[in-house]
């Protein structure tokens, strides 16, 4: 019953995917929302990409979950980014 959502970026310059972030939503936790791999390519890097797409997801998955109140992720604590 896990759900696994996933947002992309494009680079608009060649159509390639510039960075992607992904989440999960277990019916059995339905407050929690666990944050899964996060990446964005080299070349738009700095740019608030992996922000903006959290971002966005939240946004969206909350619109579908508003019980959700908290998310957990593995490496909050030593990721800088």
């Amino acid at each position: 019953g896990i759900q696994r959502y996933t947002t992309y970026v494009r680079d608009l310059s060649d159509a390639s995917i510039a960075g992607f972030s992904e989440v999960f939503w277990n019916p059995h936790r339905p407050d929690v929302l666990a944050q899964g791999d996060t990446a964005v390519s080299p070349a738009c890097r700095g740019l608030g990409i992996a922000a903006w797409l959290k971002a966005s997801m939240l946004q969206r998955v909350l619109e579908r979950h508003p019980q959700v109140e908290n998310v957990r992720t593995w490496n909050g604590t030593t990721n800088a980014p």
